[in-house]
């Protein structure tokens, strides 16, 4: 994979240059599911950070090349050849115009244009009632929008607050919720911590899919990852093991 990173953004995703970004998107989700730092979280520590490296790299070719991807300009519509017009039989045949000849306008005169009931021609048209405007309203100012670097990957607005929204929803039992926040958290900041309670939160997610096997190893994982879980980790295991009885 370091030798396709090597290469640029486009060989790192496996995708040519005039790919779309569809496409582009679908390689980066194909590359997730193998590069994802979760996939590593039970290997040695020089692993776990050599698998962060990449998947950072890779989200940064992805917003790279997604981002020329949309800036492309779209393939131009072939013009439509001229012809005649299809007539119905028997109607009569239409009077050709010269090309690029525009028709005449005539300009109705004063005293033929509609006016409105109660009108008398030759009088100025009434001004509007007070504190109506009456023309084409301006729109505001557009404000400037706030480009981001090439390749520049967001980061998290606050590691603890988002660490915080995670528990709250252990807490509440919203283990999806918490795997979202967790999924994010875990690439931005991969501490023990936060791989601690995100290997929790899928021992809950297989234990509550029937999963017995996968939910006792991601759940053992989170308790060396951080020993501070041992407590809800123990009743996670337990619940396991009265599943198996």
């Amino acid at each position: 994979m370091w030798e396709r990173l090597a290469r640029g953004p486009h060989a790192a995703l496996g995708v040519d240059n005039a790919a779309s970004a569809p496409e582009i998107h679908h390689a980066f989700l194909e590359l997730a599911k193998v590069y994802h730092p979760a996939k590593f979280a039970r290997m040695s520590p020089e692993i776990q950070k050599l698998s962060n490296e990449t998947f950072l790299q890779l989200r940064a070719a992805y917003d790279q090349v997604s981002k020329a991807a949309r800036a492309r300009p779209p393939a131009a519509v072939p013009a439509r050849t001229t012809g005649p017009i299809p007539t119905r039989p028997g109607a009569p045949p239409a009077t050709p115009r010269a090309t690029g000849q525009v028709p005449s306008l005539t300009r109705t005169p004063a005293s033929s244009q509609s006016l409105p009931r109660g009108a008398v021609p030759g009088t100025r048209a009434s001004t509007p009632p007070h504190g109506i405007r009456t023309g084409t309203p301006t729109a505001p100012p557009a404000r400037p929008a706030t480009r981001m670097p090439s390749g520049a990957i967001p980061t998290l607005r606050n590691e603890e607050a988002e660490y915080a929204t995670a528990k709250d929803a252990v807490a509440r039992g919203a283990y999806q919720e918490a795997y979202a926040t967790l999924e994010a958290l875990v690439v931005q900041a991969p501490s023990s911590r936060n791989r601690g309670l995100h290997c929790y939160v899928r021992g809950r997610l297989f234990l509550a899919a029937g999963q017995r096997e996968d939910a006792r190893e991601a759940l053992f994982d989170a308790k060396d990852l951080d020993p501070s879980l041992g407590s809800i980790v123990d009743a996670a295991l337990a619940e396991v093991q009265r599943r198996r009885s």
